[in-house]
């Protein structure tokens, strides 16, 4: 057991005082004021010491007797762990077997009923009217205390498991100290006295317990702790919308914390004509990200919900919009209580921060903690836009965040859940569920409206309609979908989603068909079906390979450079001659044209200041003379201009473009990392990264006006001849180029 300190002496800190005849805790049929709640928790402690246990685990639904065990198990450093009621029976297991329980506390049939091995229950206490106490045999509970503390960091309170994305649970090691620290953060950016907060997720959730249970006592309000039954709640994804709304209703809270799903249901129920009650004064939302445009319908329809982000490992709770701090674009300003710094795009926490992992030593007193997520830091606010190992890489290279494109379909309150899918694949598509009240033809209508706001390579060509029971199992405790477990489940579907569309669909079986399968596909869609194949001997050339990895010296990269400079000092001149050749008839080609002229010019300039800042000669490399296959690419494009058709530049347009906003920044990022070069010398692959992400939704928009047959097949030639001549450029490079530009 570990040092402690009681809840009334951590609410005379925050000076909350004159409370005790206040209701703290109630479930709608019995209340404890604050009073008899520390009355409750001193007896309760006394039970626990008599029966002299180190390690409870509890497993139950939400309840008094629930906060009451956490509490005394706070006040008297007893380790506790919240085993949530959606766990399988064999993870259950694992868990209690793995961190050697000395007394499990629950009230669950199904586990009392498994072949887990119960050596004695436990007296009864007068304290707990819901919950069983149960002695685990011997082989579970080792009688040598020093072999439980070996697999816990030192002050270890609370053992909070998170599924994490895989579904093997993780056992996260808080101490008691950092829980409050978070509560009173979370109770001082609130700012909200003596609020009613009403408990919705399940209190082994880290989020409910800490800034539902915590935050709320240490600003002396209330909590109201309905059965699962009355709020209509279950496991990880069950929903009683009605019975949700009734709870709401009744019971008036301040405040609430929802997850975006939960989110979707009660502005759907508020488009339909529920009421949300007036009372509320803050609606904590968090667990995925959710779409400012869903936010801003929120507060539209009465509810004052506000983002937030946080995750176990540092307490629940890093960053909350509030009513005076509120960004809807942001995942919320960052808490007082902590430190961040960004690695690049990675979130990165230097504290607070958890003690470890269970039974993991080498991940035993972190000095920080990277959360796996990508995003920005200013003025204070933080932007999450998705996790680092959730990024799809698309058959084009392109790397897509899934779940910036999931909060752009979850952004209206008409599907419940949805995934997207597509890695290695030409395009993306979905796993999604709706209500019942929702045809096919309005999700396909929506989609249509969301693809429309978004870049093409982003866009859900495809989606498959699941049941909402068919998502048990597969999501976090904070709703995030388990993306591994959910390829696997669904393999066969996925991969129906991707079967040959052109096949007849009369050879089809109904659950192949996907209801967007029908739409038209566009001209530049086409472009970039047709052109894959080609598109993949450029990315498979193995210095861009290599490049991606990180994996080349200085050399290699000024070599790119400088062939660079050869072909880019000719983009200026070629759009004039193209534009030069243009009929009448396309004179809006002949504008866009100049736009493009207007945003290229002086593009080598850059290129030969980078090689300057990697130590080479600049004016050298401009008076040298390009490699044999950058001659010829360079040499294709004016003859194609020249003696074929001008439009079919375009297709050179579309390789140099899409490949920079493909690859550019992440190549720039990698080389630069490992040649520990300045930034200033990747102003070139930066710049291109940035800005072609704006000319790709231009050029997509172009291609998609036109229209005469013979100017199409042109710019598909065109495109996979010069995805073959990039290719070879890239493939000709080497270092021995640039001896010569050495300053």
């Amino acid at each position: 057991m570990h040092s402690a300190k009681t809840l009334a002496a951590r609410l005379e800190k925050n000076r909350i005082i004159d409370v005790d005849s206040r209701i703290a805790i109630t479930n709608g049929q019995s209340s404890l004021t604050y009073s008899q709640l520390e009355d409750k928790i001193a007896h309760l402690g006394q039970w626990f010491r008599d029966l002299n246990v180190s390690t409870i685990a509890l497993h139950a639904q939400n309840s008094i007797d629930w906060v009451l065990i956490d509490l005394a198990c706070q006040e008297l450093g007893i380790r506790c762990i919240p085993l949530p009621d959606f766990f399988s029976a064999s993870q259950l297991e694992n868990c209690l077997h793995d961190t050697l329980v000395d007394l499990l506390l629950t009230n669950s049939e199904n586990l009392i009923g498994t072949t887990l091995e119960i050596n004695t229950q436990a007296s009864e206490i007068d304290s707990l009217c819901s919950i069983r106490a149960l002695r685990l045999k011997p082989k579970v509970r080792h009688e040598d205390l020093s072999i439980s503390e070996q697999k816990c960091p030192t002050h270890t309170q609370k053992i909070t498991f998170t599924s994490g994305s895989t579904g093997a649970p993780k056992g996260v090691c808080l101490t008691a100290d950092h829980q409050w620290l978070t509560a009173d953060a979370l109770a001082t950016s609130i700012n909200i006295d003596a609020p009613k907060h009403l408990c919705l997720l399940p209190l082994a959730t880290l989020l409910e317990n800490v800034a539902g249970v915590y935050a709320p006592l240490l600003s002396g309000g209330t909590i109201v702790v309905p059965s699962d039954e009355n709020r209509g709640l279950s496991g990880s994804s069950g929903l009683d919308i009605n019975k949700l709304l009734s709870c709401i209703s009744s019971v008036q809270p301040n405040t609430l914390i929802l997850l975006p799903q939960l989110l979707t249901a009660l502005i759907a129920a508020c488009i339909q004509g529920w009421t949300a009650p007036k009372s509320l004064k803050f609606i904590a939302v968090g667990g995925a990200k959710v779409a400012p445009n869903l936010l801003t319908q929120a507060h539209e329809v009465g509810l004052p919900v506000y983002q937030g982000y946080g995750l176990s490992e540092c307490g629940s709770v890093v960053a909350l919009n509030t009513p005076n701090n509120n960004r809807a674009e942001k995942v919320g300003k960052l808490l007082p209580h902590c430190s961040l710094v960004m690695n690049g795009e990675h979130i990165v926490i230097s504290k607070p921060i958890f003690q470890g992992y269970f039974d993991d030593p080498e991940s035993w007193y972190p000095s920080s903690v990277d959360t796996g997520d990508l995003g920005t830091f200013e003025e204070g606010y933080l932007s999450v836009n998705g996790r680092s190992k959730n990024t799809i890489i698309s058959s084009f290279g392109r790397n897509i965040s899934p779940e910036w494109v999931e909060s752009e379909l979850l952004g209206r309150p008409l599907l419940l859940q949805c995934v997207v899918v597509g890695e290695n694949r030409p395009h993306l598509a979905a796993l999604l569920t709706a209500p019942d009240t929702v045809t096919d033809a309005q999700i396909q209508k929506w989609i249509s409206s969301v693809n429309s706001n978004l870049p093409d390579y982003a866009r859900v060509r495809r989606w498959e309609r699941l049941e909402l029971n068919q998502w048990d199992g597969l999501l976090t405790a904070n709703g995030r979908p388990q993306r591994q477990q959910l390829n696997q489940q669904f393999e066969h579907r996925i991969d129906a989603l991707y079967a040959d569309e052109r096949t007849d669909s009369k050879n089809k079986a109904p659950s192949q068909l996907a209801p967007v399968s029908n739409i038209k596909m566009t001209f530049f869609q086409r472009l970039q079906s047709e052109t894959e194949q080609a598109r993949n001997y450029l990315l498979t050339s193995p210095i861009m390979q290599r490049a991606m990895q990180g994996e080349i010296c200085k050399d290699d990269y000024g070599a790119f450079l400088l062939q660079a400079y050869h072909h880019v000092k000719h983009t200026t001149p070629l759009l004039m001659s193209a534009g030069s050749r243009m009929p009448e008839s396309k004179e809006w080609l002949r504008e866009a044209l100049a736009e493009y002229i207007e945003e290229e010019l002086g593009h080598q300039e850059w290129i030969l200041n980078d090689l300057e800042k990697c130590g080479y000669n600049k004016e050298v490399a401009r008076n040298s003379k390009p490699n044999s296959s950058t001659e010829l690419m360079v040499s294709y494009a004016y003859d194609v201009i020249n003696r074929i058709n001008p439009v079919g530049f375009f297709g050179m347009v579309h390789v140099l473009e899409g490949t920079s906003v493909n690859m550019a920044d992440n190549a720039a990022g990698s080389i630069q990392k490992a040649l520990g070069l300045p930034k200033s010398a990747f102003s070139y692959l930066r710049s291109h990264g940035a800005i072609d992400i704006e000319h790709i939704k231009f050029f997509e928009d172009l291609m998609n006006k036109i229209d005469d047959p013979k100017d199409q097949e042109q710019i598909i030639h065109c495109s996979k001849m010069f995805y073959h001549l990039y290719g070879n450029v890239f493939r000709e490079l080497n270092q021995m180029q640039v001896e010569s530009l050495a300053a």
